[in-house]
């Protein structure tokens, strides 16, 4: 809080958010989640005075009424062991009786496709998620593969429900972290309440960002 009160400049009447993602935040934050993990090693986010130094060369562009806060967006885990307790999740994943994929290779095939509709490029900061949306993506990558695929807590004060849609902060985005140990194959189907079924088709985009303010990534 101290490092915004400082920036703050009380004459101006127009505060602009800017919410800002920097490529070398990105990689070494996504690199540590992949392959470290540890507590002791985790990448912090610039600060807004780091940012606002950085971004210098943009205050002449802007109006004399506006003062830009550049405020660092952070990574919110999902799923994996590196996500907090109420955020992890198992997916059961059904087989086709004529599916030509093994265990292994259907377990690859979801973790890529999970990684591939959390690509940055499809989300905005503060968009939420939903399952049943992910789920169909999944679904409609691997027709003829797989008959069902549902989502499990992993925690037992987790409600399946809090898994089916998962909300974010306007400085936030989503970074799922799934391994083959968080996906479970089986070849016949066991009922949960948070499935989707082969029938199922929905058009997965990225959606709006939060009023009042602008998002960038660099």
């Amino acid at each position: 809080m101290s490092d915004i009160n400082n920036l703050i400049d009380p004459a101006v009447t127009n505060i602009v958010d800017t919410y800002v993602l920097l490529n070398s935040y990105d990689n070494d934050f996504r690199t540590w989640a992949n392959y470290d993990g540890r507590s002791e090693t985790k990448p912090t986010p610039p600060t807004i005075s780091e940012l606002t130094n950085l971004f210098t060369s943009l205050e002449t562009k802007k109006a004399i009424s506006d003062q830009v806060i550049y405020r660092p967006v952070k990574y919110k885990i999902l799923f994996g062991d590196l996500a907090s307790s109420e955020l992890q999740a198992r997916f059961n994943v059904t087989k086709t009786s004529n599916s030509t994929l093994s265990d292994t290779e259907i377990k690859q095939r979801v973790i890529s496709l999970i990684n591939t509709y959390f690509s940055i490029n499809n989300w905005d900061f503060g968009e939420d998620f939903y399952f049943t949306e992910m789920a169909a993506y999944i679904h409609n990558n691997l027709v003829g593969e797989i008959s069902q695929i549902t989502i499990q807590p992993v925690g037992s004060e987790t409600q399946v429900r809090d898994l089916f849609e998962i909300t974010s902060f306007g400085d936030e985005l989503f970074l799922p972290v799934v391994k083959s140990n968080n996906i479970v194959i089986a070849n016949s189907i066991t009922g949960n309440s948070t499935t989707i079924a082969e029938s199922a088709s929905v058009s997965v985009t990225g959606g709006g960002s939060s009023s009042g303010s602008s998002g960038s990534s660099y």
